[in-house]
């Protein structure tokens, strides 16, 4: 069987195939093209929640106040959440357009089930990101606040880096989920 080929005479399914057999060499090319894929994602992501975070300045929404106050821990839902969950969705339809297409090409035909599982994965990640960005900018050891990311200027806000760097760090969650269900 060529790869990529499914003959006649094999039953047994490409994605089997290919998992069991496929290199470390051919995984972390994947997984360079993913992250490639995933930084240009990441442009989309953190253009979408600074563009929402100026419209919310301009509106004088102040973004870190609770949407949802929680009184059972210290974690409330905030508007800047919802900035990073819309960032998201727009950056995850982008990522999932990409990669479908240029490295995960070999499943076409199954772009409604592999979206849905995209987005289940993406959720999962997003959920990790939106964690990640709280103790970023919250109070405590992990709080990003300094006298230089002292939010002067753009490139001095900790919530932009809060932000980059959640993607970071949620993004082997994404890789390694979307490889194991969606795209196997």
């Amino acid at each position: 069987m060529v790869l990529g080929v499914r003959s006649e005479r094999s039953t047994t399914p490409l994605s089997t195939v290919v998992t069991q057999a496929q290199p470390k060499s051919s995984m972390l090319r994947e997984f360079v093209i993913f992250a490639f894929i995933g930084g240009m994602g990441a442009v989309v992501n953190l253009g979408v929640f600074v563009f929402c975070m100026k419209v919310a300045g301009f509106f004088g929404v102040e973004a870190s106040l609770p949407i949802v106050p929680n009184v059972f821990w210290d974690f409330s839902f905030r508007v800047e959440h919802v900035f990073i969950i819309l960032a998201f969705v727009l950056a995850n339809f982008f990522n999932f357009a990409l990669n479908s297409r240029v490295n995960f090409k070999n499943q076409a035909g199954k772009q409604k089930s592999d979206g849905l599982k995209f987005l289940i994965i993406g959720t999962v990640a997003c959920f990790v990101q939106i964690y990640l960005f709280s103790k970023f900018t919250q109070p405590g050891p992990l709080n990003l606040a300094s006298d230089f990311l002292d939010g002067s200027t753009g490139l001095r806000n900790p919530k932009y880096w809060a932000q980059a760097l959640s993607i970071v760090l949620a993004t082997p969650v994404n890789f390694i989920g979307n490889k194991l269900w969606t795209f196997r």
